[in-house]
């Protein structure tokens, strides 16, 4: 018996080995396709797979919506996301590798004698044989786009539709390579891999809602929300996966409420909402449907007693900021203004965690006081807005440059108000005075009681005490047109905004600096005194509000004083008109606040600045009668200004221009020259250009040349005479810190020491900056231009021209524009681009082309510019030739 069950075992092992060894890779008939099909799927690919949808889960379940943005149609953009996946994703990978390792059959079969029919012709024409094998590269290729791994995906991509291009997988290939073009931000490159199928007809239906759903992608990663719709709606008609028809129907509502399409955002909304999706797709389903109202559509009265209702349900507790926002929303719509901010200010009270919301509301706030002309109150909450905002969305840097202006804005206004108010208590007698001063002094304890009293309160009350953190404080800071020292509270929020702006600082003068070895004290005659190591010898400025004292110090009681403060107050007019003018485009404030400025001060500074900005300003508001006015009062008080030659001379940009050119080539004569120690020539040539060309931006490293030519002379008197001129007169020159290093270096000479260290420390004071003239016109009524300037002897112009006509069929087909290359001069060429009608036009293209980051493949980074110009601007362009000029200007106006 025992020898039997032995030979009988002998014998199964004999035939499992003849199995396996039939069944190797190295042949290919239909018993080792089976088998190699059969246990490449159940043994290997199988769990493979598994562990894909495990990480698919794990995405699903990690990722968290924010609603107060456009939901995002693919949660796997989220690199952070992506890292959780990595352990799934490597055994998806450590999988299917191993089964096409052990399971690739590549071996052609033995060929079958006789004529063959075409179907037997196309099996032995295959390049595999395991009919699994290219469904592990499609999964290998999925495992690294998941884990963002781009490069490695595209290889895996690639290689089924180049081997396995006869069969379905190749469309769902090149759907993913579409994806992971797009989020490498390669827009022209998935256009291109989705165009490549999509007039396929042989695509299977079951990748129809893949295709459209990324086309739909595509389109929104592009910033072009209305070409996405379209898409969307084929996917939510395709799609049979119902939790993503509900994503897209909620995306689709999203869309059409920022193009303005109410009634159509709303039936998207509440088909959501009749779809049973979660509770807080649903919940701000219904928010979103409130604040789609439209007033032309009625209904408010029923969405604000839903609202209502919604306000009573202890399940929306933590979403009481976003029903007040829909409630304000709607009221905004009605015109009903006043009541809308206060349902804002409760949506911003009502946010505790949810810090994109508080910043809705506060930038909603914002806009409502910006477009009153409200400049005060509309600072105040655009700062808040900037504090709770996420810099990542798109409208960050808009509303960080708005702040920054209005900040700028009610700095220069309040200087204003400030200094006018200190000159009008100067002039009061002493007992009036004092008794101004007392009576904020009072106010100051008064408020300090009042404070006290809410913090016990909020002690024993945390619920107080929530709503008092939260609430926007010092609403009276909005208040304009009173003395600032009668405001307390915003004495209080000054000092909560330093904390907050600079840390908790040392009570000490020149808290800002980090070298406080030799510092500069200004006492209250003005003068600048030199003080060495530290403040110990200067006077304490009063640092206590409640104090006579603190009150007295600035209030200028000299005639030295009052000069002091009027100059101020200039200033700040003139950096409040600009700030109007450049920055918030408001010209009737600009112009109001140059003529007022003209009117107070006749003599001021900036006089000649203030009538070319008032004549510009007029005639970009065809008012030519004023226009003219200013530009004669140019030409007849400042006949030898720029631009009363402007005026009177047509030619002085080209004449400017050739100056310009001849300056630098002097400078180059005057650089060899110095190279071959021919000193006097450099010194003869740098008093040559300083008289010639006094405009020229070389003029400083003249004068930096010049010095180094008295050094190489050995005449040190009249070295450090020109490096002390460079000092002062040009801070702000490239050849400052040279100069100022040869100084240094030179009071270490003994003999040289007392002549170098009497200006040494001049880098301390900074003469007053007088704005630079300005000769472009901030007017977008125009029509206007896109130009690239590119360097002349790198760049083929035919092969970019191309590019640009290429381009505009992809993006603007329904537009003609015309492309065009000009010489700019030796050095720059400019591509531009003609027909845009307005402002907005111009600015899509440029953002078109701007988001294409290959379109500049091929181009030197740094050597390339490109901007849009208005065609009144590009004739003074062209004529002025100086790219960096321009740069400015666009940076500042668009």
């Amino acid at each position: 018996m025992n020898i039997l069950q032995t030979r009988y075992k002998y014998l199964l092992a004999l035939l499992i080995i003849g199995l396996i060894a039939g069944c190797s890779t190295d042949k290919n008939t239909m018993m080792s396709r089976g088998f190699h099909n059969l246990t490449a799927y159940y043994n290997v690919y199988f769990n493979g797979r598994e562990a894909f949808k495990t990480g698919m889960g794990r995405i699903e379940t990690s990722y968290v919506d924010d609603y107060s943005k456009r939901l995002e149609i693919f949660k796997y953009g989220d690199e952070a996301i992506s890292k959780t996946v990595y352990p799934d994703m490597d055994k998806v990978i450590g999988k299917t590798s191993k089964m096409i390792k052990m399971h690739s059959i590549t071996k052609k079969p033995k060929r079958k004698k006789g004529k063959m029919t075409k179907k037997e012709r196309e099996f032995y024409a295959q390049g595999e044989y395991n009919k699994y094998v290219d469904d592990a590269y499609l999964l290998m290729g999925k495992a690294y786009f998941f884990k963002h791994d781009f490069l490695q995906a595209q290889q895996n991509l690639d290689y089924v539709i180049k081997e396995f291009g006869q069969g379905d997988l190749k469309y769902e290939a090149y759907i993913w390579k579409a994806r992971a073009n797009l989020l490498e931000k390669e827009y022209m490159a998935a256009r291109e891999n989705l165009d490549f199928i999509e007039n396929d007809r042989s695509i299977p239906k079951r990748l129809l809602p893949e295709l459209y759903i990324t086309y739909a992608e595509y389109y929104l990663k592009m910033g072009n929300p209305q070409e996405a719709i379209p898409w969307l709606q084929k996917a939510i008609t395709k799609s049979r996966v119902k939790k993503s028809r509900i994503r897209y129907t909620f995306i689709l509502g999203q869309i059409y409420q920022e193009l303005g399409e109410y009634p159509l955002a709303s039936e998207m909304y509440t088909k959501v909402i009749k779809a049973n999706p979660p509770y807080e797709m649903a919940f701000n389903a219904q928010i979103r449907r409130a604040s789609s109202f439209s007033v032309r559509f009625g209904g408010a009265g029923d969405l604000m007693k839903e609202l209502e209702k919604m306000l009573k349900d202890d399940k929306n507790i933590e979403y009481k900021d976003q029903i007040y926002f829909a409630m304000a929303e709607i009221e905004a719509k009605q015109n009903n203004i006043p009541q809308a901010l206060e349902y804002y200010k409760l949506s911003a009270e009502n946010s505790m965690q949810n810090t994109n919301q508080k910043a809705a509301s506060f930038h909603a706030m914002a806009k409502i006081y910006y477009d009153k002309a409200d400049y005060k109150s509309a600072q105040f909450y655009y700062d808040s807005t900037v504090y709770f905002i996420d810099p990542e969305v798109p409208e960050f840097e808009t509303i960080d440059r708005r702040s920054k202006s209005l900040n700028h804005l009610v700095e220069n206004l309040d200087v204003i108000t400030r200094e006018d108010s200190l000159q009008k208590l100067a002039k009061l007698d002493s007992k009036e005075l004092e008794n101004i001063i007392q009576g904020i002094i009072n106010q100051i304890l008064e408020e300090e009681k009042k404070k006290k009293e809410e913090e016990q309160m909020a002690m024993t009350n945390a619920a107080m005490a929530k709503y008092e953190q939260n609430d926007p404080r010092n609403r009276n800071l909005a208040s304009g047109g009173k003395w600032y020292f009668y405001n307390p509270t915003a004495i209080s929020f000054g000092q909560t905004e330093f904390v907050r702006l600079w840390g908790r600082r040392k009570l000490e003068d020149n808290w800002r600096r980090k070298n406080k070895e030799v510092i500069l004290f200004e006492d209250g005659s003005g003068d600048s005194t030199l003080i060495a190591g530290g403040d110990t010898l200067a006077p304490k400025r009063p640092t206590d509000p409640k104090t006579k004292e603190y009150y007295m110090v600035d209030i200028p009681f000299t005639d030295s004083l009052v000069k002091l403060s009027n100059e101020r107050i200039i200033n700040a007019y003139f950096g409040a008109g600009e700030v109007y003018r450049d920055e918030l485009l408001n010209t009737t404030e600009a112009i109001k606040m140059f003529e007022s400025l003209n009117q107070k001060y006749p003599n001021h500074a900036f006089m000649l600045y203030a009538y070319y900005n008032l004549y510009k300003m007029h005639k970009d508001r065809d008012e030519e009668t004023q226009s003219n006015q200013y530009k004669s009062k140019i030409i007849s008080q400042y006949p030898e200004s720029k631009y009363a030659q402007m005026f009177t001379n047509p030619n002085y940009l080209q004449e400017l221009a050739s100056k310009t050119e001849k300056a630098r080539s002097l400078y180059e004569l005057s650089y060899y020259a110095f190279n071959n120690k021919q000193y006097s020539m450099v010194i003869a040539n740098a008093e040559t250009a300083v008289k010639e060309y006094p405009e020229s931006d070389l003029v400083p490293k003249f004068h930096f040349l010049k010095a180094l030519a008295y050094g190489e002379s050995k005449q040190y008197d009249l070295l450090i005479s020109e490096l002390k001129f460079i000092i002062k007169n040009y801070p702000e020159s490239e050849v400052k810190e040279p100069a100022m290093a040869i100084a240094m270096r030179l009071s270490k000479d003994e003999k040289l020491k007392g002549k170098v260290e009497e200006f040494v420390q001049i880098v301390e004071e900074k003469p007053e900056e007088k704005p630079e003239p300005e000769i472009y016109f901030a007017g977008p009524k125009a029509e206007h231009f896109y130009v690239i300037a590119v360097p002349n002897k790198t760049t083929d112009m035919n092969r970019l021209k191309y590019q640009f006509s290429n381009f505009n069929l992809d993006y603007f087909s329904m537009e003609q524009y015309k492309v065009s290359s000009v010489i700019l001069n030796d050095d720059i060429q400019l591509v531009t681009v003609k027909g845009f009608a307005t402002v907005n036009k111009a600015s899509e293209y440029f953002k078109t082309v701007n988001a294409n980051v290959a379109f500049f493949d091929g181009l030197d980074k740094i050597a390339y510019k490109h901007f849009i110009i208005s065609a009144d601007n590009f004739t003074i362009f062209f004529n002025d030739k100086e790219v960096a000029r321009y740069l400015k200007f666009f940076e500042k106006n668009y």
